[in-house]
């Protein structure tokens, strides 16, 4: 990936995926083992889901019929988030998720990140 992400925390890589579900925007994920040059699994849907466990303690990603259990203190969060696109990952010693899409509507991104102004 050519983007320059930027670290953030379990809760707001939950916020993204949700503004990613909310808007129904079809997203792709990816899942790849570190010591692997493809992924090992990947695909594209408008299914997608993440939530915190009760205690906190881990995220619940759905994609799809897959379903990820990450321990939070186990894995570093990041995010990349500009004009109607939404890229986040999730990283641990052995392998790395991506989940992303660019077809979330401007303004919701724009409410995001705090700007009120339309592109020229």
């Amino acid at each position: 990936m050519n983007k320059q992400m930027e670290e953030t925390s379990a809760g707001e890589l939950i916020k993204l995926i949700d503004i990613i579900r909310e808007n129904e925007s079809k997203c792709i994920f990816e899942f790849q083992m570190h010591d692997h040059a493809d992924s090992l699994v990947s695909g594209a849907t408008r299914n997608i889901a993440a939530q915190f466990t009760d205690n906190e303690n881990a995220v619940v990603i759905e994609f799809g019929d897959m379903v990820f259990v990450l321990e939070v203190n186990k894995h570093k969060f990041s995010k990349y988030v500009e004009d109607s696109e939404i890229l986040v990952a999730i990283s641990s010693d052995d392998y790395s998720i991506w989940v992303g899409s660019n077809e979330v509507p401007f303004l919701k991104i724009q409410k995001y990140i705090g700007r009120t102004k339309s592109p020229q």
